[in-house]
């Protein structure tokens, strides 16, 4: 889709169908305020020739055309591998049809001839999932969500109905898959998008910081307080506060926040006034709540109100098939950041990646790229420049007492490998548990999630 123009091929051998659809759908772009343009043919050989010079975005096919059905004609734009949504179109049962665009894959089915509403509304769920589309595929690197895996389409194929309202939305996944990124999705694709949008991981501030930063408070309401401050649910009064983490919320926080959710009311730290708020809340955790709920780590009432939709993001070691497509893309990004020529990965770490468990998500893939793309000097990335992840790659093991041919190490390597096995033996230590690992390392919470992102360490591999 250029330039919010959207392109629409329609394919029917039947003259008078083709022509009664083709105006319906012109009635579309007036309807929605959207250019469209749109190219008609009542044969697959000429259709087949506008794909090739046309960036085509829908494509609504006949179902019965002499040269091929659309069943066929879909399988072969597949196999062309054209990015294109496709809508088929039949005079059978409305069940028939469906079942048939289910069977192969496609996008909307529609029954012939087509009622203009039904047309338009299909029209436009595609149309919106473009728009989705063009936000993955062409924004900057962190607006972008890199993926072909099928499951994790369909996850981000629920944005666009998710974003048009305003409830409250849980997002789940590992650390490190990029939960934080399908918020910020969320907000750019609601009526929101204007506003603020302001992340806050409930695991990084104490119980007591965490309550006036979210809820605000007055002056002299605790030591400090020598002014008032208004708590970000109040400054991002029309848009949108991401709640990271929120499983680590302290339970007397969570009691304030369920009042948030139900009443859409603040009342800030020392004060007897409540303040109305027009503010979208979405949260993420990398914890089972239906588990911390029932173990009463986690307030059953917050659960279930939080859960009203739900998106979870598959871990990285679940669509091998990305490892490749995003490491492609983020060399490219380090082309451009660092202005040298693009690497490529070789095959055989290729393998390796691909056999690897990515515990720390796309977030220790993206580290791990980077170093080796600023270390390699050559145009592909070996064996060499990864090793500290592909030389112990299905291992947590600690990596101090190895020798590798008795070669001495530099410092900073050997920085890295006892801060990494430092943290591991107090993740193990404190099975997972966050504010253990502070008070045991005798360092604040940011200091630990600073090293477990660092180190692509997961938390929840040490909690059982």
């Amino acid at each position: 889709m250029e330039n919010d123009i959207l392109e629409i091929l329609i394919v029917d051998d039947d003259e008078v169908a083709l022509s009664t659809m083709t105006e319906k759908v012109k009635l579309f772009g007036d309807r929605f305020n959207v250019t469209v343009n749109i190219y008609s043919f009542n044969n697959v050989k000429d259709a087949s020739k506008c794909l090739e010079n046309n960036q085509i975005d829908i494509a609504i096919l006949d179902y019965m055309m002499p040269q091929k059905t659309g069943i066929e004609f879909s399988k072969h734009i597949k196999d062309e591998k054209y990015e294109v949504k496709i809508m088929l179109a039949s005079g059978f049962d409305p069940s028939i049809t469906s079942a048939l665009a289910i069977e192969h894959n496609l996008d909307e089915f529609l029954i012939k001839p087509p009622e203009l509403n039904d047309l338009h509304f299909k029209i436009y769920r595609l149309y919106k999932e473009l728009i989705l589309e063009k936000k993955i595929t062409i924004l900057s690197d962190k607006d972008k969500f890199v993926t072909k895996d099928e499951n994790t389409i369909a996850m981000l194929k629920k944005i666009p109905v998710l974003s048009e309202s305003d409830i409250t939305i849980l997002i789940t996944g590992e650390s490190g898959t990029g939960k934080e990124l399908i918020a910020e999705m969320i907000h750019k694709s609601s009526p929101r998008r204007d506003k603020i949008f302001i992340p806050i991981n409930c695991s990084a501030l104490p119980e007591n910081l965490l309550e006036s930063e979210l809820f605000g408070y007055e002056k002299g309401a605790f030591t400090g307080a020598s002014k008032s401050y208004q708590g970000i649910f109040r400054i991002a009064d029309g848009g949108t506060v991401f709640l990271d983490e929120i499983g680590d919320m302290p339970i007397s926080s969570q009691a304030k926040l369920l009042r948030v959710l139900e009443n859409k009311e603040v009342r800030p730290i020392g004060s007897s006034k409540t303040y109305h708020i027009d503010t979208r809340i979405i949260a993420a955790t990398n914890r089972q709540l239906d588990i911390e709920a029932k173990n009463e780590n986690f307030r059953s009432d917050l659960y279930y109100r939080l859960q009203a939709a739900e998106l979870s993001i598959p871990p990285l070691r679940s669509r091998k098939d990305d490892i490749e497509h995003l490491a492609n893309h983020f060399l490219e990004v380090y082309s451009m950041k660092y202005n040298k020529p693009k690497k490529r990965i070789c095959e055989n770490i290729l393998n390796e990646m691909k056999s690897y468990s990515w515990f720390g998500n796309v977030r220790e893939l993206k580290n791990k790229l980077e170093q080796a793309f600023i270390l390699c000097s050559d145009d592909c990335i070996e064996r060499l420049y990864l090793k500290t992840d592909t030389q112990k790659l299905n291992s947590h093991d600690s990596s101090l007492d190895k020798k590798e041919d008795d070669v001495c190490i530099a410092y900073s390597d050997a920085k890295e490998l006892f801060e990494k096995d430092y943290i591991i033996n107090i993740m193990k230590q404190c099975k997972g548990n966050i504010r253990q690992a502070s008070k045991l390392s005798d360092r604040d919470r940011k200091w630990v999630y600073n090293q477990i992102e660092k180190y692509g360490i997961n938390p929840d591999d040490y909690r059982n």
